[in-house]
């Protein structure tokens, strides 16, 4: 975990963007809205600039909506 905080941290202070895998909010990319999941991101000192659209198919996609649903649902029991 460390080292992938150092890497990000790198990354953050470097004059350029990299592309990272990082959490952010999903605002209807892949159908997805209201949470944060893990996909490619663009990074650079300004913070997130844009995400990288995956290329996946059908059946791939309604995996990562599953995933996103069933976070929702876990997030919705913490009753924050």
């Amino acid at each position: 975990v460390s080292r992938s905080v150092c890497q990000l941290c790198k990354t953050l202070m470097a004059s350029s963007e990299s592309v990272v895998t990082v959490s952010s909010m999903m605002h209807g990319e892949y159908g997805i809205e209201d949470v944060c999941l893990s996909t490619l991101t663009l990074v650079g000192p300004e913070g997130i600039s844009g995400k990288l659209p995956m290329r996946m198919n059908k059946a791939e996609i309604e995996q990562l909506q599953k995933s996103a649903d069933a976070l929702k649902e876990i997030i919705a029991q913490l009753n924050l």
